[in-house]
């Protein structure tokens, strides 16, 4: 029997959802357009502004330190979890498209292709690697392990030792990437609307699939065992795919009932493995439940 999605509420944020964190709890962060981020409180579906920033942020993370946002504009910025009030704590001059931590560093990838080690405690640059001569889109941590996607098409392997290598190759900037928590299968989503499977160990690629019709903006792994991979895509739809086989399992869009009726950028999951959050160039956030 196939799963069930449901559609539990549509809230809107008032801007162009561009990056989502959850703080492992009951909070997701929402950032975007205008420089504006709010806070959706799962359990009772309800939305509350934060702060608004002045300059569109592309990328959240939630830290223990405070929620850092990443700006169109190259400022990395912190911001009180509670109060919403914040400070750039490190400015790089080149779009940050995403932040993620591998300790002792936060990560920053940038526009120009580099990718940035801060101190986690100091937030003083300890180094830089130039990856690409276009803009790195996605970072993804698994043990010393990085995976970036690149606006050159690729998806690299960078390891603990400063080595990189290109693991997966796209016909278009690569904005999506997930790993499940064991094996060694990646998933990237791509500018070419195309959805690959490849083994981290050989670089074997398992699957090529024309998965959408416009670029692929965000994957993530669902369900128990992480049974299920969900998709989301500038063609305003979310589709549902067994992660073993790649069957095409469910499409979400507007003409089956509640969805966004614009691109759908990103994706995030609770850690119930089973309520997730989408949001959209439609300024909203939908909150889903999967019943399998």
């Amino acid at each position: 029997m196939y799963p069930v999605i449901r559609a539990l509420e549509k809230i809107k944020t008032g801007f162009n959802v561009y990056a989502l964190t959850y703080n492992g709890e009951d909070l997701c962060y929402a950032g975007g357009s205008m420089g504006m981020i709010g806070s959706l409180q799962m359990s009772t579906h309800s939305f509350f502004p934060l702060s608004r920033l002045g300059e569109p942020l592309f990328s959240l993370k939630y830290m223990e330190c405070g929620l850092l946002a990443g700006s169109q504009a190259g400022n990395l910025w912190c911001m009180n979890k509670e109060t919403g009030l914040g400070r750039i704590i490190y400015r790089c001059n080149s779009p940050v498209y995403d932040i993620q931590a591998l300790d002792p560093y936060i990560l920053l990838a940038l526009g120009n292709g580099q990718l940035h080690f801060l101190s986690a405690d100091t937030f003083l640059l300890s180094h830089t690697s130039q990856l690409s001569s276009k803009a790195l889109r996605k970072l993804l941590v698994r043990g010393e392990e990085i995976y970036i996607g690149a606006s050159d098409g690729a998806v690299y392997a960078y390891n603990a030792i400063g080595e990189s290598k290109k693991i997966a190759v796209h016909a278009g900037s690569v904005f999506s990437l997930c790993i499940p928590a064991t094996g060694h299968r990646l998933y990237s989503g791509s500018m070419d609307a195309h959805l690959q499977v490849v083994l981290t160990d050989t670089g074997e690629r398992l699957y090529d699939i024309p998965a959408h019709l416009y670029t692929i903006n965000d994957l993530i792994l669902i369900g128990t065992d992480e049974k299920y991979l969900l998709s989301a895509s500038r063609d305003k739809t979310i589709k549902l795919w067994a992660s073993d086989t790649m069957q095409l399992l469910a499409v979400l869009d507007a003409a089956k009932g509640v969805m966004h009726r614009a691109s759908v950028n990103k994706l995030i999951k609770s850690d119930d493995n089973r309520h997730f959050i989408s949001g959209s160039d439609e300024t909203s956030l939908i909150l889903w439940l999967l019943e399998s």
